[in-house]
């Protein structure tokens, strides 16, 4: 299993609770959260290896809001 993490334009529980059936709908999802941050809502997905990170961001991306995929290191950290 690994964890993916977004930044997404979520600006409310409304947001979110669109998204909901859609990425709820996603086969090789473990578990799925939105946590608030600082300027912005980030998603953080458990998948199972299979499962890719355009498969979520089109998931939310049919809801109507965007997804961006976090990178780790230190490129992450300045860009991400």
């Amino acid at each position: 299993m690994q964890t993916l993490q977004f930044k997404t334009n979520f600006k409310c529980q409304g947001c979110i609770n669109a998204t909901k059936p859609y990425l709820d709908q996603l086969e090789g999802i473990k578990n799925w959260q939105v946590n608030d941050k600082k300027g912005y809502k980030e998603l953080v997905v458990e998948v199972d290896e299979n499962v890719n990170e355009e498969k979520i961001v089109e998931a939310v991306s049919k809801a109507g809001y965007t997804a961006t995929q976090k990178k780790d290191g230190v490129f992450g950290k300045l860009f991400g």
